[in-house]
């Protein structure tokens, strides 16, 4: 019997000349990112052939985006998203049972830091809680035990209970980290269920985000 498979977001692209038009939709929605699906899609045009440059350009409702190729490592060039500290909202403890070191927003989304990398396994949300909140998707962080910082992604608002690996939330995550210790190349990992490690490089107003495509699945979809 196959495994049950849950697709965060799904990507769709075609050729626009010089440049792919992409969109991505979650199961309930159309979001204006996605930046793990934004790689596979790179991923799919390399095996396909036509990733015949050093970089290829995206155009989105983000914007263009563009993605380098670096041997087996696929480059995403974004915008990186600072961080404001704020007050503790009520709803934390009531949707993760334990409040926050720390509370910050991130454009449209809210970051909690915690202690440890054991905290940020063992967080068990309330999700119903969780979906009449205001805030696109809440991410928890905490320092790694292996790697620079570790974190996990839920969003039940937009039809995703928890992203196995989010690249754009480390628009935000890899800014904050890289003041907190002090460099400007990091190692992530998202600790969720499938789990996903990510190479982050700081710059001034750009964070560089990098991780490797497997191919998994081939099929046809016919529509009437």
């Amino acid at each position: 019997m196959l495994p049950k498979i849950i697709w965060s977001e799904t990507a769709f692209y075609i050729s626009e000349g010089k440049h792919y038009h992409i969109r991505w939709f979650t199961p309930t929605k159309e979001v204006d990112l996605c930046s793990h699906a934004t790689l596979a899609t790179a991923f799919v045009i390399n095996l396909k052939g036509a990733f015949n440059t050093k970089e290829i350009a995206f155009n989105s409702k983000s914007g263009i985006l563009k993605v380098e190729k670096s041997d087996d490592l696929y480059i995403l060039d974004f915008p990186k998203i600072e961080v404001v500290k704020i007050n503790q909202p009520s709803w934390v403890k009531a949707c993760l049972g334990l409040e926050a070191e720390a509370v910050f927003q991130c454009g449209l989304n809210t970051l909690l830091v915690y202690k440890d990398e054991a905290t940020i396994s063992l967080i068990q949300l309330d999700l119903l809680e969780l979906k009449s909140v205001e805030t696109v998707c809440v991410v928890i962080t905490a320092k790694g035990d292996h790697v620079d910082f570790v974190s996990r992604m839920f969003a039940p608002s937009v039809g995703i209970d928890e992203d196995p690996v989010t690249g754009s939330t480390h628009k935000a995550l890899a800014p904050y980290w890289s003041e907190v210790l002090g460099k400007k190349k990091l190692t992530a990992k998202q600790v969720s269920k499938r789990g996903g490690t990510l190479h982050c490089e700081v710059l001034r107003n750009r964070v560089k985000i990098s991780g490797k495509g497997k191919l998994y699945l081939k099929g046809t979809i016919l529509l009437n």
